[in-house]
């Protein structure tokens, strides 16, 4: 899961990894590519796909024919819906980005209630399992400070059900442009290290995440 707060920049690293991805790139801010060029999903309910999403992929570098996303158009997609693993196996896809998590929970369950989010939850790990795949979900967080984990919209047990969780925003005391990603829980691993890089128009337009060098010492 990649939380945050909006605006800055959670769907850009998110298509920045798929892009990747697709052609068996290392993920940003590392050395070495997990993957061999490989299908991906991108699910996003709050940028249009022609004008938005696309053409940042494209401005990634993306190989755009491994890139494939699940109509909804007829009815709203939510995260127990049979469609996320029948895309999967069609596609053989190995990275599915659902972004935000927020816009697909089923309209019966209260996403501020444990009891309708966590279910929901293993169904997806259960996917997760099935198909081999590993599915990023994004989240906002609420406004004001205080510990990362307990600001996702939401109940805490969206953060708490997921085996892997980064937080990305702003750098205090860097430039405006600076994204920070913190690793802020990890179940099965040893957390890993904050990695920086610089956000901006310039920069977005030549596709590129460019990562900087990160500071001795990051809170």
């Amino acid at each position: 899961m990649v939380i945050g707060d909006g605006g800055n920049g959670k769907s850009f690293f998110t298509l920045a990894i798929a892009a990747a991805v697709t052609k068996g790139l290392p993920l940003p801010g590392m050395d070495e590519a997990l993957l061999p060029p490989s299908d991906v999903i991108i699910h996003n309910s709050e940028n249009a796909w022609p004008s938005v999403i696309k053409p940042r992929l494209e401005m990634l570098g993306a190989d755009c024919t491994k890139v494939h996303r699940i109509n909804d158009n007829d009815k709203r997609l939510t995260l127990t819906d049979n469609r996320i693993e029948a895309a999967i196996r069609k596609h053989n896809a190995r990275v599915v980005v659902l972004d935000p998590i927020q816009s697909l929970l089923d309209e019966r369950f209260s996403m501020n209630r444990s009891e309708s989010v966590r279910p929901a939850l293993m169904h997806l790990e259960r996917v997760a399992e099935r198909t081999d795949s590993t599915i990023i979900l994004v989240g906002h967080v609420s406004k004001g400070r205080g510990n990362a984990q307990h600001r996702g919209l939401g109940s805490v047990d969206i953060v708490n059900s997921v085996p892997s969780v980064l937080c990305l925003g702003k750098a205090e005391g860097l430039d405006p442009d600076v994204r920070a990603v913190a690793h802020l829980k990890g179940n099965y691993t040893e957390l890993g290290k904050t990695i920086l890089f610089r956000l901006s128009k310039a920069e977005a337009l030549v596709g590129q995440v460019k990562m900087i060098q990160l500071p001795p010492t990051i809170s």
